[in-house]
C-alpha cells in the first residue's frame, strides 16, 4: 500500500493506492469513513484492479483550504484531472458509497468518455434528503445548523420532539444522534455537508450520457437501509438500459462490509 498526495492550490487530497491489477479503479467513501474503508476489498479486487481510495474533504488526510466555502464541480473536475495525470491513467473505472456517490457521478458528468464501469453502493446524489437540504441551503437554515454544532443543547431538543412524533425514521435518528455526540462529530457534519453542498450532480445529463455509452453501471443496496433507499435507486436506474441493480440483506451502515464478503461479490459479478 502506498500514500499519494495531490496538492492543488491551497488544499491537498490524500489517497492510498494498492492492489496489483491493471485497471484502475477510484474509491469514493461514504461519510464519517475515509480512504482505508476500502481495504476490505483488496483480496476479491486487487488481482483485476489497482485501487486508488480517497479521503474526500474533512476526513482523512485531505484538506480543504477554503473554510467552509463550498467545494465546485469544476474545480473537483480539475483535482480528479490531475490526479489522473499524475498517476498517467487514462481510462478507470470507479467505485463509491453513499456521500462518495454524488462525488463518482460527479467525476462522470466530466470524464464519462474515459468510465468504463461505475459502481455505486448505496449512493448520495440520486436523491437528496430534505434534513441535508435543509441544513446546507444557503441561508437561514444553514446559519442555524452552524449555531446548533456549536450549540447542541438546541439540535438535541429537536431531535427529542422528533422521536416523540414518530417524525422521522428511528434508524435515521439514531444516526443523526451518534453522528452529534461529540464536539469534533459535530464539525465533521458541518465542514463536510457545506464544502460538498454544490456537488450537486445532473441526473439527467448522466442518464443521457450513460445511455448512450458502453459503460457499465451496477447498483448495490442494502434491503433495510432507511438512508439511501433501494426503491428510490431502481426508479433512477431503471432509466439507464445497461443498469444493473442488486440488493444484499443489510443496513446503511453494514452495507460495505456485507459487499465484500466472497459470495456477494461473486453474486454481482465484479471480477
Amino acid at each position: 500500500m502506498k500514500t499519494l498526495f495531490l496538492h492543488y492550490r491551497n488544499s491537498k487530497l490524500a489517497c492510498i493506492k494498492f492492489g496489483e491489477g491493471r485497471e484502475p479503479l477510484l474509491c469514493f467513501h461514504g461519510y464519517g469513513l475515509d480512504k482505508n474503508s476500502f481495504l476490505m476489498f483488496e483480496n476479491c479486487l486487487g488481482a483485476q484492479y489497482t485501487l486508488y481510495s480517497f479521503d474526500l474533504f474533512a476526513h482523512g488526510q485531505s484538506v480543504w483550504g477554503h473554510g467552509d466555502s463550498a467545494l465546485s464541480p469544476k474545480v473537483w473536475s480539475e483535482m480528479i484531472d490531475e490526479f489522473l495525470e499524475q498517476e498517467q491513467i487514462n481510462e478507470f473505472s470507479i467505485m463509491a458509497y453513499s456521500m462518495g456517490g454524488k462525488m463518482a457521478l460527479t467525476a462522470y458528468e466530466y470524464f464519462s468518455k474515459r468510465v468504463k464501469k461505475l459502481i455505486l453502493i448505496a449512493p448520495d446524489g440520486i436523491k437528496t434528503s430534505f434534513w441535508y437540504s435543509a441544513a446546507t441551503y444557503p441561508g437561514i437554515l444553514s446559519k442555524f445548523f452552524k449555531f446548533t454544532v456549536y450549540n447542541p443543547s438546541y439540535y438535541f431538543k429537536i431531535l427529542k420532539v422528533f422521536k416523540f412524533f414518530k417524525l422521522i425514521d428511528q434508524g435515521i435518528l439514531k444516526f443523526a444522534d451518534n453522528e452529534m455526540n461529540s464536539p469534533s462529530k459535530r464539525e465533521r457534519v458541518y465542514f463536510s455537508w457545506m464544502i460538498h453542498r454544490n456537488i450537486i450532480p445532473s441526473k439527467e445529463i448522466i442518464v443521457e450520457k450513460l445511455n448512450a455509452s458502453s459503460t457499465e453501471i451496477i447498483f448495490v443496496t442494502g434491503r433495510y437501509d432507511k438512508i439511501m433507499q433501494s426503491k428510490d435507486i431502481a426508479t433512477f436506474a431503471d432509466k439507464i438500459k445497461n443498469a444493473k441493480h442488486y440488493v444484499l440483506d443489510s443496513g446503511h451502515t453494514s452495507l460495505l462490509k456485507n459487499l465484500a464478503k466472497e459470495e456477494n461479490i461473486k453474486f454481482i459479478n465484479y471480477v
